[in-house]
């Protein structure tokens, strides 16, 4: 996440040749200047084909590039369970019945968790028990890219991280005189406690 590129695919890019599984991944905020800022594939009509990309339980949204198939672009292989924002400059081929097109994933921001830079579902996403916790050979995936136990409910969730319910935390600070308060007082703020230390930091506001 947070990539930028001043050509094609910012977040992932196939050249000819190989086999690539994408499985429980989150590619997403990436930006290129001239073709898609999530993952670039071989042309779609490159025959015969030399590059296969199977995508599995990932999100792949919310990049941008030029043209309208922002989030992929080429030929791709889905394996299922994902979410795929736009897709319109890519062919994808295989199982897509339980993947989801053109959501919004909301995700939480980028920033460390556990141990591990994620950006795992807020309350609110779609991708939330919609995955499955098996690879492509059938194996049980138990842990998520934090290593936290997976799945965390009904269902594994599509991507990198599983949703966990953060408590909800208020802090009361004295708020000196200045620019956020003229006299001085106190200040009120509200967030997740992501880092289960029982306070409210800065990034967790």
């Amino acid at each position: 996440a947070g990539n930028r590129s001043r050509s094609e695919a910012a977040g992932l890019r196939f050249s000819e040749g190989g086999v690539a599984l994408l499985l429980n991944c989150t590619i997403v905020d990436n930006h290129a200047s001239l073709s898609a800022g999530g993952v670039w594939a071989p042309a779609a009509d490159d025959e015969p084909v030399s590059t296969w990309v199977y995508i599995r339980n990932s999100v792949i949204a919310d990049n941008t590039g030029a043209g309208e198939g922002s989030d992929l672009v080429g030929r791709f292989t889905s394996d299922d369970y994902n979410l795929i924002g736009h897709y319109s400059d890519a062919l994808i081929e295989g199982a897509v019945d339980e993947t989801l097109f053109g959501l919004d994933p909301f995700l939480r921001p980028l920033r460390e968790r556990q141990g591990a830079w994620t950006m795992p579902p807020d309350r609110d996403s779609p991708v939330i028990d919609s995955g499955i916790c098996t690879d492509s050979d059938g194996e049980p995936v138990v842990e998520d890219g934090r290593g936290l136990e997976r799945p965390r409910g009904p269902q594994c969730d599509i991507g990198a991280a599983e949703f966990n319910e953060y408590q909800r935390l208020v802090s009361v600070d004295d708020e000196p005189p200045g620019a956020n308060c003229e006299f001085g007082g106190a200040a009120l703020r509200t967030g997740d406690d992501e880092d289960f230390d029982g306070e409210l930091d800065i990034e967790e506001v």
